[in-house]
């Protein structure tokens, strides 16, 4: 019996996780402090006058640390953002797949509106600063997760394809380039307005798609009926509810 317990609590500690090692916890803290600080002083002294000094002064690390972890202010702005973004993604991606299409790009494309209206000293330096950012050590890390955004929603769109909803032109790839092309404009007008009125900026969003799609859309009577997801959120206009 005492062998057969000693066992257990073999496996116990075998399944239990690891605390992280002192060198990979010290990389997480450091870590931690860059995007801290590094938002701090992007909100209060914006993109141009943001420093890599001053950020690298605040996180308490050399500057040579700082360079480290990123090439540029970019880099450093990507840094600041990721994990929000990551989460942004996850949240959009469980939406369900049945509402009609417009919805569902809506609701992904939202967390990105809450993520905006929540800093947008913050926003407006991700939407002018990214458009273009191929160089540094996270471009790439940025353009994968474009590029994730647009192969759900391509995916989303391939299944309202399958269910009749798209005309049978629409490449799902093309759809969700449509689509991610809107939101991008959608989006740099309202945080452009402000970001400070979240339901107008999303029904705004929702009513632009919703135009958006009528040219890859199928006639009423070839698609199968769907029914609006309480969750989304959305309130269009009463002409656009109707519109997929």
């Amino acid at each position: 019996m005492p062998r057969t317990t000693r066992a257990s609590s073999a496996e116990d500690r075998a399944r239990k996780p690891r605390p992280p090692a002192p060198l990979e916890q010290k990389k997480r803290l450091k870590l931690a402090a860059i995007r801290k600080a590094a938002r701090t002083t992007f909100t209060e002294k914006g993109f141009d006058a943001a420093t890599m000094q001053e950020i690298a002064r605040r996180a308490r690390v050399a500057i040579g640390t700082l360079f480290l972890y990123a090439d540029n202010k970019r880099d450093i702005a990507f840094l600041a953002s990721m994990e929000d973004f990551d989460r942004a993604r996850a949240i959009g991606a469980a939406f369900p797949t049945t509402p009609p299409l417009a919805e569902q790009f809506t609701a992904i494309f939202a967390e990105y509106y809450r993520l905006h209206h929540a800093s947008p000293a913050m926003a407006r330096i991700i939407l002018s600063e990214f458009l273009f950012f191929n160089v540094g050590k996270h471009a790439r890390e940025h353009a994968e997760g474009v590029r994730l955004i647009k192969a759900e929603l391509a995916r989303r769109a391939g299944l309202a394809s399958a269910r009749g909803e798209l005309r049978a032109t629409a490449v799902p790839a093309d759809v969700a380039e449509l689509a991610y092309i809107v939101f991008q404009g959608a989006v740099r007008a309202w945080v452009r307005a402000g970001a400070d009125d979240l339901p107008a900026g999303l029904a705004a969003c929702h009513r632009m798609l919703c135009l958006a799609l009528e040219g890859v859309t199928a006639p009423a009577e070839a698609a199968v009926p769907v029914r609006r997801h309480r969750s989304a959120g959305i309130k269009p206009s009463a002409g656009a509810a109707s519109t997929p």
